[in-house]
């Protein structure tokens, strides 16, 4: 591990770049280990885009059909990470708690709560929400990721019809 340390330090310019030449496959290949509390990894990302919009009404959470991605497990230790790219999200009708989790259709993420305001029904948001899913599954095993949503009252919309909502998985170790 010196060796790796002394050839990297003297291919380092005045201004702290690395040169090319400092990192190449040999320097690489002999990093046996992390230090601890490092490591993890992407095994694999998939996207799911859709222009619609969806909503319910229940106070239990119910699966918005128009954005779901099927994703095979590469492994049985990872967990799955889900960013929704909402258009919007709005409760038009009612100040009201409004959830949104992901799941796997077994094992569900904590779920985010955005509140729909006093007197303020019909304010819109452009969220980024994230959240991951732990649990059992098994390598090779076919999950379909959704997102969830419920609302105190009113009704709870996701997305706007004509503007793309993308949600993203990755697979993570």
């Amino acid at each position: 591990m010196g060796s790796i340390t002394r050839t990297l330090a003297n291919n380092i310019t005045t201004g702290g770049v690395i040169l090319p030449s400092g990192i190449n496959n040999t320097s690489i290949s002999n990093i046996t280990s992390l230090p601890a509390g490092v490591g993890g990894k992407v095994l694999q990302v998939v996207s799911s885009s859709t222009t619609g919009e969806f909503g319910g009404t229940s106070s239990s959470f119910v699966t918005f059909t128009g954005i779901n991605r099927t994703i095979t497990a590469i492994s049985a230790n990872s967990k799955f990470m889900c960013i929704l790219n909402a258009a919007r999200l709005i409760n038009p009708t009612d100040a009201a708690n409004n959830d949104i989790q992901f799941t796997d259709g077994t094992n569900n993420s904590n779920y985010i709560r955005f509140y729909s305001g006093y007197d303020v029904t019909g304010a819109a948001f452009n969220p980024s929400i994230t959240s991951i899913i732990s649990g059992n599954h098994s390598a090779g095993a076919s999950l379909t990721i959704s997102v969830q949503g419920r609302t105190t009252a009113g009704t709870f919309i996701v997305g706007d019809t004509g503007t793309p909502s993308t949600m993203f998985v990755l697979e993570i170790e």
